[in-house]
């Protein structure tokens, strides 16, 4: 089938759907409509308040989300700290003599 016999098919179907539904219907073109008026406010007002729990249980994630962000870089600083030496600010503290360096070059092990 090409796609204007297929345009043409659904476009049949959905106006004998129509027709069947007008003429089916169990009561009158205004109390159908305010039928279904009325379950289209009461299917939003439920995705509303879907929406709105969903928005709540977001914001509280983040905020764990955020918490456990802190957490994490508060115990990354403990661990910095317990394992990296605290070195002291003066620049001469590492000071090391040539001879040392010498000294030192010679007890190294021979391959």
């Amino acid at each position: 089938m090409n796609a204007t016999k297929s345009l043409f098919v659904a476009a049949a179907a959905f106006a004998g759907g129509y027709l069947a539904g007008l003429m089916l219907a169990p009561y009158s073109g205004e109390r159908n409509r305010r039928i279904v008026r009325d379950k289209l406010r009461a299917q939003s007002r439920w995705f509303e308040a879907q929406f709105a729990t969903l928005e709540g249980k977001v914001e509280a994630m983040e905020q764990q989300v955020e918490h456990l962000g802190h957490e994490i870089a508060d115990a990354a600083h403990k661990t910095v700290e317990h394992f990296v030496p605290s070195l002291p600010d003066d620049p001469d503290a590492f000071h090391i003599e040539r001879k040392d360096v010498a000294k030192d070059l010679r007890r190294m092990p021979k391959r």
